[in-house]
């Protein structure tokens, strides 16, 4: 009896020492998480849905649409010739042609130049030039050539291929080079082309993609809350607990950590080139042949700090065999422009048309 009378006087952190260790670790756990957060929040750090280099963003009212590059009736996303350049956003001294490019105009020069048709990205469109007119394509034209430039950012091969069929037989050029990068040029499915369904929704803060993986077209506030809410957000934001992960600095910072760990398993070294990208720079090799024009693939190396993206010269040649793929060997760190933004500098311009226009002179 006397046992028992004692027993029932133990406190219950006695009667259950399993549990006790159990409740004890959470409350240390829960104490350094509280204190990790006060810390960070304390040192800058704000809780809430961001993007990794970019700005705050908690809404999608926050975002404004702008219109500087457009899908026209063809499919074609280019510049729009009526925006206010002047503002220096995508590149300062930017002219833009009736075709709607950063280029001459678009017809059938009878003149000994030799002409020079560049298919590209924003790395052809000129990004991060001091002003613009320091692109490769505009050195190139400073030095005795023709150069039609339909270099146009956020583009990939299905565009390039496009116009290709479009204006070689127009322009009648002596050279086709579809300037290749390796950051994002190798997708399993190049962007779509549909008519007057911009490519992107263009807003003050980040480009929204419009389309999800299926090729379904995606209204802007869809693609906001694609981008924002499933590829820098966790899943559970779909259900009663969504703002448990924007709630916090820790765990904001957490799910990045688990994003770039998944980025990274996706995004290895070796990237292998899909039949659909190879078939569409093969039909920009045809349509050069047909109208004897010399087709050039010419690889534009990702920022040397971007390890995921890294390919060697060994691979890339055996991917491309049948495209005699030129690789500049020039370009180092110093030659591009800080990370996030990754396109060349002033220096790796100039470096990329020296490069291009010798391999120009050999052929």
């Amino acid at each position: 009896m006397r046992n028992l009378q004692e027993k029932e006087k133990r406190h219950w952190f006695e009667k259950n020492p399993k549990k006790s260790i159990f409740l004890f670790v959470i409350f240390i756990f829960l104490v350094l998480v509280i204190s990790a957060e006060i810390a960070l929040r304390l040192s800058g750090e704000k809780a809430g849905i961001s993007r990794p280099g970019k700005r705050l963003i908690s809404t999608v009212k926050e975002l404004e649409i702008i219109y500087p590059f457009y899908t026209d009736e063809e499919g074609i996303f280019k510049a729009n010739k009526t925006y206010n350049w002047e503002s220096g956003k995508f590149g300062k001294d930017v002219l833009i042609s009736s075709d709607g490019f950063r280029s001459i105009e678009f017809y059938n020069y009878d003149i000994h130049m030799k002409k020079i048709l560049f298919l590209g990205d924003s790395f052809t469109w000129g990004a991060s030039a001091e002003p613009i007119t320091n692109c490769f394509a505009d050195l190139i034209s400073k030095q005795g050539y023709l150069v039609f430039n339909t270099g146009i950012p956020g583009t990939d091969p299905g565009q390039y291929a496009y116009l290709a069929k479009k204006y070689v037989p127009l322009l009648k050029p002596d050279f086709v080079i579809a300037m290749l990068y390796m950051g994002n040029d190798m997708t399993f499915n190049p962007s779509q082309m549909i008519p007057n369904k911009n490519l992107y929704y263009i807003t003050n803060d980040i480009w929204l993609y419009a389309f999800d993986e299926n090729s379904n077209y995606l209204t802007f506030e869809e693609s906001f809350y694609r981008h924002y809410y499933l590829d820098y957000s966790p899943n559970i934001f779909k259900n009663k607990l969504k703002y448990l992960f924007a709630s916090t600095v820790i765990s904001k910072k957490l799910w990045q950590f688990v994003k770039s760990l998944k980025g990274n398993m996706q995004n290895t070294s070796k990237r292998n080139m899909t039949n659909s990208v190879f078939n569409l720079l093969d039909q920009i090799k045809q349509v050069s042949a047909e109208y004897n024009a010399r087709f050039m693939l010419l690889i534009i190396p990702a920022h040397p700090q971007l390890e995921n993206i890294k390919i060697n010269k060994q691979e890339i040649s055996d991917t491309f065999r049948n495209l005699d793929p030129l690789i500049p060997e020039n370009l180092s760190v110093r030659d591009y422009s800080i990370l996030p933004d990754a396109h060349l500098n002033n220096s790796g311009h100039y470096k990329m048309s020296r490069f291009i226009v010798n391999e120009i002179s050999k052929k």
